[in-house]
């Protein structure tokens, strides 16, 4: 018994022993980091000097924030991606700043840098990037041939700024520094809104219902070709050409049931928009707010902040064309983060410590 005890006693030394000189039961956040500077991407000839000068600023605001990193390896870079929000307008850039977590690697029993990371702050000037873009905030229709997109939801307050979550990441938050109490974008009316949708709606009605028009048009072009195609035998012209006159001939059919089929489709569309009109006229100067899964569509009603979103699109008026294209006319502070111990701290630290009030004095510089 006293053997087996010291045997058990002997593994568990010999385990700890291991332990110690690896990574198993290590606090990571002991492990100091440090900030690099990475590969530049996107930049353009164009006002390249100044704003690389405005992104070191930018830099050491960041690091002020998170000076001593801990747990993880930090790498910024400057970038110039993404076109001008409106014609002409201000030139686009951003910081960029991602944040690598060490991690055990138990196998090895080693401690490793993770190669790839969700943990990310950015600065993306006059730019509204993953604030409100394309990929995720954009419906397919227009006013006034103007893109239309969802304005992110305003989750709280943090340094007396509108804090708001986007849809680009689930663990990600981002404010917005502007100039003169504008906005860069205005509220899409509801009248507004509902006549995009039925225009959408009769764009695609009227390619539904003209489909077989086209079809007979490709048809009667295949029998023309059919008669004239001298590498074919008489009577194989006249088999194929007999064929495709057959499908002529029930092509009136056709466009009988797929108009009617159109009808029943769009007709009940086009009546919840027109009943919405007459029995709300006093509203439809209101924004339009609506949920997400209803992007083009109607339901027959429009709903709350609460349970959906506000509609919006770019206002050109909010930029100043008299500053020099550099100049930051608006910032997107955004950062994301992944849920390990590191990225956590991460988090807290920037959070707590980031120099908001100076970034805002770059607004116009």
């Amino acid at each position: 018994m006293k053997k087996t005890a010291s045997l058990i006693a002997l593994a568990l030394l010999v385990k700890l022993a291991i332990a110690q000189t690896g990574c198993i039961g290590q606090d990571l956040l002991t492990i100091k980091g440090n900030w690099k500077k990475g590969s530049d991407a996107n930049m353009v000839v164009t006002n390249q000097a100044k704003v690389i000068s405005h992104i070191d600023a930018m830099s050491e605001l960041f690091k002020s924030a998170y000076p001593q990193p801990k747990g993880m390896e930090v790498k910024w870079y400057h970038s110039m991606n993404g076109h001008p929000v409106i014609n002409n307008g201000p030139q686009p850039y951003q910081y960029n700043s991602l944040y690598q977590s060490w991690y055990c690697n138990k196998t090895a029993n080693k401690v490793e840098l993770d190669e790839e990371t969700g943990t990310w702050a950015y600065a993306f000037v006059n730019n509204f990037n993953w604030f409100m873009g394309d990929q995720y905030d954009k419906l397919l229709v227009r006013v006034n041939n103007q893109d239309v997109y969802f304005l992110p939801k305003v989750v709280g307050q943090w340094k007396g700024y509108n804090l708001y979550s986007t849809s680009s990441h689930s663990m990600g938050q981002c404010i917005i520094l502007l100039h003169n109490d504008q906005l860069p974008w205005k509220p899409v009316t509801q009248l507004q809104y509902l006549q995009a949708v039925r225009a959408y709606w009769e764009k695609s009605k009227a390619a539904q219902d003209h489909v077989n028009d086209d079809n007979a048009v490709r048809t009667q072009k295949i029998m023309e070709n059919t008669r004239n195609n001298k590498g074919l035998k008489q009577e194989d012209k006249d088999k194929t050409i007999a064929g495709l006159q057959k499908d002529l001939d029930a092509l009136p059919e056709k466009i009988a049931d797929n108009l009617a089929s159109s009808t029943k489709y769009y007709n009940p569309k086009f009546k919840l928009m027109d009943d919405y009109i007459t029995q709300h006229s006093s509203s439809l100067q209101d924004p339009a707010i609506i949920e997400t899964r209803l992007a083009s569509e109607f339901n027959g009603s429009f709903t709350t902040l609460e349970k959906g979103q506000m509609l919006v699109m770019v206002n050109p008026d909010y930029f100043n064309k008299r500053l020099p294209a550099y100049a930051a006319q608006m910032i997107v502070l955004y950062w994301r983060w992944d849920k390990n111990p590191a990225s956590m701290n991460f988090k807290a630290e920037f959070e707590a410590n980031f120099p908001i009030d100076k970034l805002k004095a770059m607004i116009d510089k």
